[in-house]
């Protein structure tokens, strides 16, 4: 019986197992191809290995450390289908790494793709898809349902910038209906398949194309990582006829000092390349659409409420630098320091509130309401809207630099920088200094590690006022990033006030 009304994640695998049973939902780039009937089958039988041999029970947390593949979907949707609650993480998160989260979520199962020395919990390895499907061959299916009644489904851990992610807790109808509002606002149909390779412990991989393509009845290739697939991604887009990619700028970067041929727009269906998980710069944006001949658009959203901004094209006052507008969903406002609503371009914090927002943070009531203001979610980010409509990102409240009694962005300093060609990266924040308050450092990444500090200050001299130019100029081979390639500025500053990073 199909039980679309419950709007789970598992209805919709139901769904068009029974409506379009031999259409292929997902595959391996260049491998395997599961159909929705085949998965069905196959999350049936996991779910029912799960329960009757492993004992898990409805609302026990399970850590998956899979990298991308289809056993990952496979193991995720029956944790899921069971009651029980799925805990993606990086594949490559080390086992000291994988000791906190274990700390922090208590879970009853690891389920790995090579022995960990984490933590003495019950742990299950899947070497491959062949042995996956061996172990669970005889075994006879189970379809409970049980993700449509309990509180929660899934635990996301925030990438974040800070050290410290917080664990962001969803349940399954927040997520499909989330995920049905997301391609109907970006018209994903059947005949929308998705490239994916940003890890699928990452939200974006499983918000921004897993669920999405599962209740569209769309179709998710899938890569182990970018890697895996660089040197061959536009082949991939015109065989596969990917008509969908989500990215990140440290990609975007990669991306942009490989040698490519130019795009034949006549030749595919992409109509852009999506980016989120942090901010773009001005120079990536206008770098991609002139090798690529692709608009590269800014998606703005958060891991506790999925993507809420969507920056269309197609848009009549489509502005390539801003991150768009907000879903029909969506309501926010920007409140100034004074707690009152800003005016059109005027920058203020960003509050939101919509259907797609976590259950919370687990073990951590007090910090989820220190988070909610009049029933909004406070996001620490600096948000500016134009007459147009379209909204601008201007950075995180607490990473104002507060000189001499101003307020200083970062991301001004930061965006000026970037426009220098031998420039990679930059990041910019405060130190505290006893005449000024704070003072700036600029840390930067340039080509060949080529000492650019003179060039930066001569930049910032000739644009920048003198209370926002940067007092220290830094240069580095890399920056500390969380695994979506999100700069830990915390980190950094740290490791700056340390001494460690001259």
């Amino acid at each position: 019986m199909q039980r679309l009304s419950q709007l789970s994640i598992s209805s919709f695998l139901e769904h068009w197992a029974v409506n379009t049973p031999n259409v292929i939902y997902c595959s391996q780039i260049d491998g395997e191809e599961i159909s929705f009937e085949l998965l069905h089958g196959l999350v049936g039988k996991y779910a029912a290995f799960l329960v009757n041999e492993l004992k898990v029970k409805p609302n026990q947390h399970v850590v998956i450390k899979i990298d991308n593949s289809l056993e990952f979907v496979v193991v995720f949707f029956a944790v899921i289908s069971i009651g029980a609650v799925a805990c993606p993480v990086p594949a490559n998160m080390t086992d000291y790494e994988l000791s906190e989260v274990i700390s922090l979520l208590d879970p009853i199962l690891l389920i790995l793709r090579k022995p960990s020395n984490a933590c003495k919990v019950n742990s299950i390895l899947i070497e491959s898809y062949e042995k996956l499907i061996a172990s669970i061959k005889n075994i006879e299916p189970i379809f409970l349902f049980l993700d449509a009644s309990v509180s929660y489904s899934c635990i996301f851990l925030s990438s974040g910038t800070t050290a410290k992610p917080k664990a962001i807790k969803h349940n399954s109808q927040t997520l499909a209906k989330t995920a049905l509002t997301f391609s109907k606002k970006l018209s994903f149909t059947q005949n929308t398949p998705h490239l994916a390779f940003l890890p699928c412990g990452h939200t974006s991989f499983i918000g921004h194309s897993l669920i999405p393509t599962l209740v569209s009845g769309g179709s998710i290739h899938i890569a182990r990582n970018y890697l895996s697939v660089s040197r061959k991604i536009w082949n991939y887009v015109f065989e596969k006829n990917i008509q969908y990619i989500q990215t990140v700028p440290t990609i975007i970067g990669s991306m942009l000092g490989a040698e490519f041929d130019s795009l034949n727009t006549k030749n595919h269906n992409l109509n852009y390349v999506a980016c989120g998980s942090a901010p773009l710069s001005k120079k990536y944006i206008d770098s991609f659409k002139s090798k690529f001949n692709l608009p590269l658009i800014n998606f703005y959203g958060l891991s506790e409420i999925g993507a809420i901004f969507y920056n269309d094209p197609k848009d009549i006052n489509f502005d390539p630098y801003s991150i768009g507008k907000p879903f029909d969903t969506v309501k926010l406002k920007l409140l100034g320091a004074d707690g009152a609503e800003v005016n059109i371009g005027e920058v203020g914090e960003l509050l939101i509130d919509s259907p797609s927002l976590f259950q919370g943070y687990h073990n951590k009531e007090i910090a989820t309401s220190s988070f909610m203001e009049d029933g909004y979610f406070k996001t620490g980010d600096l948000l500016s809207k134009n007459h147009a409509g379209n909204y601008f990102f201007h950075g995180r409240v607490n990473e104002l630099i507060v000189k001499a009694g101003i307020n200083i962005s970062p991301r001004e300093i930061e965006e000026l920088l970037l426009g220098h060609p031998k420039v990679r990266d930059v990041a910019v924040f405060g130190y505290k200094d006893d005449l000024m308050g704070e003072e700036i450092c600029c840390c930067y990444i340039s080509d060949n590690t080529l000492d650019l500090s003179e060039d930066l200050k001569k930049l910032c001299r000739n644009t920048l006022s003198e209370i926002k130019r940067p007092q220290k100029f830094i240069n580095l081979s890399e920056f500390p990033s969380t695994y979506s390639g999100k700069i830990i500025k915390k980190e950094l500053k740290r490791l700056f006030l340390e001494g460690n990073i001259f």
